[in-house]
């Protein structure tokens, strides 16, 4: 998701803001249940898991748009263009599928 938030035009906030949500979003549905209503007060665990979650989420997405930006920069010292010799810029990240840090530059 990180990968394709980063070649989209997203800042880094809202790259990984539908994960910080997931905490928001447990909160009320634990809110309008009155059987679990008790369990709010122990989410601590969770929600410290959740921002664990975002942070790796933000390492990952700014990970992807430096791999990004080194890309355009070699096209523009190399004189080829990734918009006119392919469909998208997410083909490059195809290429790597496992090891999506060492995006080939």
């Amino acid at each position: 998701i990180m990968s394709i938030r980063s070649i989209q035009e997203f800042t880094a906030s809202e790259a990984v803001g539908p994960i910080h949500a997931v905490k928001h979003i447990t909160r009320e549905i634990l809110a309008k249940d009155s059987e679990r209503k008790q369990f709010i007060a122990d989410l601590y665990d969770f929600e410290f898991n959740v921002d664990l979650a975002v942070l790796a989420a933000f390492d990952l997405y700014s990970q992807c748009r430096e791999r990004l930006y080194k890309v355009r920069i070699k096209e523009i010292k190399s004189g080829s263009i990734i918009l006119t010799d392919s469909k998208c810029p997410s083909n490059l990240l195809q290429k790597d599928k496992d090891d999506p840090v060492n995006f080939p530059v």
